[in-house]
């Protein structure tokens, strides 16, 4: 029996994340290959941009770095799907030579293959995805920076040989969930700025608000 105490390895992670694997992994992959593209308004790109990962933290983690996860900056992993997107997707880039790039995670919730999907944008072009079993934990996370006014940017590396046949390779630098969270407000901020918001709705809205939360509740719980 593994001891839950252990510093988990980006490995051990994946396995504990609920990596998907034979039969359902391969449904999973030809869903993701569907080409599935965000709906109007379910992702407005934010002003700001926040990079998470630049290339200076991404230098210092090695492409199957062993060191536990929770110590690591973020972790190298192939953009999932690059072989089923145009070649316009990559235009703007040349061939022959390996790119440092900027990629922005984008969650899509709509995703009827994966709620939890996080894609991969390069200049404002959907290109593939992170791993399901990467995305299913940071989504919430991206949606919540999202909201906060962030673009979410990591450093990438894209290459594409001179042969105009040839599909386009790209690894990302994804953010380790302390990195992440290392950006989200805390309790308390959330605490005081739901505070201010709450003042400012009327007397009749805050009325139907605790309404909807009592009938929920009620639903919730069992009867006796």
């Amino acid at each position: 029996m593994k001891d839950p105490k252990k510093p988990r390895s980006q490995f051990q992670f994946e396995e504990l994340a609920g990596l998907k694997s034979g039969a359902e992994l391969r449904a999973w992959e030809r869903a993701m290959d569907a080409q599935y593209v965000s709906g109007p308004g379910e992702y407005v790109a934010p002003a700001g941009q926040l990079v998470v990962v630049d290339h200076s933290a991404a230098a210092t983690v090695a492409p199957h770095d062993k060191r536990p996860f929770d110590d690591l900056p973020a972790i190298w992993r192939a953009v999932r799907g690059t072989e089923f997107r145009r070649a316009e997707t990559w235009s703007s880039l040349g061939s022959g030579e390996p790119h440092q790039v900027y990629a922005e995670l984008v969650p899509q919730p709509g995703n009827p293959y994966d709620s939890t999907a996080v894609a991969i944008y390069l200049n404002g072009h959907q290109i593939g995805y992170a791993p399901a079993s990467y995305a299913e934990h940071a989504h919430w996370m991206v949606r919540q920076l999202n909201v906060l006014g962030h673009r979410v940017l990591v450093a990438g590396t894209f290459f594409r040989s001179e042969s105009t046949s040839a599909s386009a390779q790209m690894f990302v630098a994804l953010p380790t969930f302390h990195v992440l969270r290392r950006h989200m407000p805390s309790i308390d901020t959330m605490t005081k700025r739901f505070g201010v918001l709450w003042q400012q709705l009327s007397e009749e809205v805050r009325a139907a608000v605790v309404a909807g939360a009592s009938t929920s509740a009620m639903t919730r719980c069992p009867q006796s």
